[in-house]
């Protein structure tokens, strides 16, 4: 009897354990925000509720949480449903609470619930600004934020992930592939590691050194010269100290004639707190398989 009753009480206990993350619909999990942005592999394309303070800017909306570091940001957006909708009283309720902000922005504290997506190599949101979203399907609760409580902060911190996307896609990638491009020794010197390996356009596997006496021998182009670069990056994946930049394009030439067209794959390794790269593979595209960004003047 006694182990009947032991056996009992824990299966009472799993119960109220389980009901708290899958809910009458079969698939939702209730989640805490801090789990969800700590635990994104585990929560990727699953149908969640949680409690967060949803906020709206003249680019998007967004979710966030006080109580819990998110540097990353997490991308709202409205997603219709026709397994969830958002009662008319709770609809009147956010519509009165959002259009209290000020110059463009308002927040409120809301119980939601939604799709997540982890981070997709892209980025969600305003010019990829986020590493998650959340797809809303349904708002159960909204009420005014405190005064007190402190605004989104994802921009106050520097280590993040969402700040090591930005150093390797907008300033590491964009000066290596420049200075691929015009053949800038100086700069070549500067960001290349003694280790640095290139498969250059014809598939020649290249060190360092050769690539510098490479770029060295066929010179850089004259200060008045009308060439131009424009570099885009595809996606970009980040694990611990190492990340992989694929599928970006970077060229050279003007409006008017492309000299030099290609894609590539770069691989970067943080040391002592700062990136660097370490390989580069490229592939020569010819100049009408993408569209041509170079400017005239």
């Amino acid at each position: 009897m006694k182990r009947l009753l032991l056996l009992l009480v824990l299966l009472a206990f799993g119960s109220v354990t389980m009901s708290q993350e899958v809910n009458s619909v079969g698939q939702m999990l209730t989640v805490s925000f801090c789990d969800l942005v700590s635990n994104p592999d585990r929560y990727d394309k699953k149908i969640i509720r949680t409690t967060a303070i949803y906020g709206w800017y003249y680019h998007g909306t967004f979710l966030y949480h006080s109580s819990c570091r998110n540097a990353d940001g997490v991308n709202a957006q409205f997603e219709s449903s026709s397994q969830f909708k958002t009662p008319s009283l709770v609809e009147r309720q956010l519509e009165k609470v959002m259009s209290r902000g000020k110059n463009g922005s308002g927040r409120a504290s809301v119980t939601v619930i939604g799709r997540f997506s982890n981070w997709d190599g892209i980025g969600y949101g305003h010019l990829g600004y986020a590493r998650f979203q959340f797809d809303v399907m349904s708002f159960e609760s909204a009420k005014s934020v405190p005064r007190s409580t402190r605004s989104e902060t994802s921009g106050d911190i520097s280590e993040s992930f969402m700040a090591d996307v930005k150093e390797i896609r907008d300033v590491l990638d964009v000066r290596w592939n420049a200075a691929y491009l015009w053949n800038d020794v100086s700069e070549l010197e500067k960001i290349l590691p003694e280790d640095f390996i290139l498969t250059n356009e014809q598939q020649i596997v290249l060190s360092r050194s050769e690539v510098i006496s490479l770029a060295n021998r066929v010179g850089r182009p004259s200060a008045d010269s009308s060439i131009s670069a424009a570099v885009t990056s595809g996606k970009i994946f980040i694990t611990g100290s190492t990340a992989e930049v694929t599928e970006g394009i970077a060229m050279s030439g003007n409006c008017k004639n492309v000299m030099r067209q290609y894609r590539f794959m770069n691989r970067y390794s943080k040391h002592n707190g700062h990136w660097q790269i370490i390989s580069s593979r490229i592939v020569s595209l010819a100049p009408g398989e993408v569209p041509n960004p170079l400017p005239c003047n």
